[in-house]
């Protein structure tokens, strides 16, 4: 999976968000939103996923709503997720909606790793 980083490499403050198709065009507004509404030196990272239903879903199942079910990839997510968090002074802030952030909780609960907020 690729990720895309928004404003300072060097900032203390990290958020990290799973993006996909429709919305990586989106990411340099949210980046000055972002900019927009704090003082803070901020990071943003987009981690584009490949398949939304897949690469967030914990286990696999078949498909709710629609014709597309659930990939069960989850874990591989969470470990890209855990690597971008290795630099201990920092702050990382895990920011998505529905699948996204339920895997998001599931890391935070699995993995109490200092310095991950919710």
């Amino acid at each position: 999976m690729r990720t895309y980083e928004y404003g300072n490499l060097d900032a203390q403050t990290v958020l990290i968000q799973p993006v996909d198709d429709h919305e990586l065009p989106l990411m340099e507004k949210e980046w000055q939103e972002i900019r927009n509404l704090t003082d803070k030196d901020v990071l943003l990272i987009a981690v584009k996923v490949n398949s939304w239903n897949d690469d967030l879903s914990p286990w696999e199942a078949p498909a709710v709503f629609g014709k597309d079910g659930f990939g069960g990839r989850a874990e591989k997510m969470l470990e890209i997720i855990r690597q971008l968090c290795q630099e201990n002074s920092n702050s990382y802030y895990l920011g998505g909606y529905s699948l996204a952030g339920c895997l998001h909780s599931g890391l935070a609960i699995r993995k109490r790793r200092p310095g991950i907020k919710t």
